[in-house]
């Protein structure tokens, strides 16, 4: 600290709010903020040295109602060794004091704070004549607070002030990633969603993640007006089919939401690609609609050509894939689960082609069993339990021998058609 008051000494203050940093143990921010945008990443990091991490920080300048809130009202201005904070040639404190980190004949410790804190005029720590600080004024133009800014060390004033409340209007932008399954750039109707992709908001002084939902929406809310950038990360072995970078104007009314969609298609190996989605139709029309998501965990039963038998799962995104098939029929069944039942076909067959990705969409919802009249009139109550148990068992049954049925006849004819 000496050697810096010492070089103060040898040049103009204004040289030295422009350039020059106290970087020793006096100073309450290691080698001070000397930008706006510094005091904001020192406080939301810390420094790494002792008693300046993030939250040491946040609240020793808490304590003097020192807010980043209010750092856009900060103005220039400097702390002279009189006692005195000016800005814009203008007194705006008198007999002020600030404090730092080590002790100064004249200094009285602080005991509020757990850690070594002295506070005295600068009259006692100044060598030079002023040192270029931020200075926070009151709505009613009274003196605040100062940071110094070589070395972050706080002057306090008078009381803080709070600004009256005033409605701030917020925005939130999404990104709707979507799987182009024809590849088009233009989202069908049939065409789902596509879940655990990450998106970036960037502009605005914003610069965000966030991950696609189980509805295929990254959301990011809380934003102010302005100009951002929202970019998709394209998925391992998928190809973008509408531009990865979005411009996206928020204004208007408070609360309005601004968004794009984003699609992608499933890349075919040189042999036939087979993918299955599998998602909550909770409305029971048989196509996914905003709000519905997808459902991990489901097994199928995969039979292609010459009978060849395989199980796929779909993944936490709700998607299950194989690659490398040899052209030909392929039906896919699902695999009935209890308190469910299906919204489209439980099997559907299709024809896999070399260098083709084909997909296969299932929905299903839970279960909701009929309600029958007791005996003997009155209220009707839901049947449940063991009967409502056994009529859904009862149905997969029936399906799943069908199903079974189906292949075994298939098989037998395509043997008979071999020989």
């Amino acid at each position: 600290m000496v050697a810096f008051l010492l070089a103060i000494i040898l040049i103009p203050w204004q040289d030295v709010q422009a350039e020059s940093r106290d970087c020793d143990s006096n100073a309450l921010v290691y080698c001070g903020t000397l930008t706006v945008n510094e005091l904001n990443t020192k406080l939301a990091n810390g420094t790494g040295r002792s008693y300046q991490s993030a939250g040491e920080l946040q609240s020793l300048f808490a304590y003097y109602g020192i807010r980043s809130a209010d750092f856009g009202r900060l103005v220039d201005g400097y702390v002279t060794n009189d006692n005195r904070v000016i800005v814009n040639n203008q007194t705006v404190g008198t007999n002020v004091y600030t404090m730092g980190r080590s002790y100064i004949a004249g200094s009285t410790k602080q005991t509020q704070f757990p850690y070594p804190i002295y506070l005295r005029h600068p009259s006692v720590s100044f060598l030079s004549k002023s040192i270029s600080a931020f200075v926070l004024m009151n709505p009613d133009n009274t003196f605040a607070y100062a940071i110094l800014k070589s070395c972050g060390n706080i002057v306090p004033g008078v009381t803080y002030v709070p600004p009256t409340p005033q409605e701030t209007p917020t925005y939130r932008i999404y990104g709707l990633k979507w799987l182009d399954v024809d590849g088009d750039g233009t989202r069908d109707t049939e065409e789902p969603t596509y879940p655990g992709v990450t998106f970036r908001l960037t502009g605005n002084g914003v610069d965000r993640t966030a991950v696609s939902d189980s509805t295929g929406y990254a959301r990011f809310s809380g934003l102010l007006a302005g100009t951002y950038t929202l970019t998709e990360t394209v998925p391992a072995g998928y190809r973008a089919t509408t531009p990865t970078t979005r411009t996206i104007v928020a204004t208007g009314a408070t609360g309005s939401e601004f968004g794009h969609q984003f699609g992608n298609q499933l890349i075919p190996s040189p042999e036939g690609s087979l993918q299955i989605f599998k998602f909550n139709d909770i409305n029971g029309n048989k196509i996914q609609d905003s709000g519905e998501p997808s459902i991990s965990g489901w097994k199928f039963r995969v039979v292609g050509p010459d009978d060849e038998e395989f199980e796929l799962i779909t993944d936490a995104n709700g998607y299950a894939r194989r690659d490398d098939l040899e052209p030909g029929l392929y039906t896919v069944t699902e695999i009935l689960e209890k308190d469910w039942s299906a919204t489209t076909d439980m099997s559907l067959h299709k024809e896999v082609s070399d260098g083709q990705v084909t997909t296969y969409i299932f929905g299903n919802r839970l279960y909701t069993p009929p309600v029958t009249p007791p005996k003997g009139g009155g209220d009707t109550l839901p049947v449940s339990g063991p009967v409502a148990v056994a009529t859904m068992a009862g149905s997969a049954a029936l399906f799943s021998g069908s199903a079974v049925a189906w292949a075994r006849s298939k098989k037998r004819f395509m043997k008979s058609f071999r020989k």
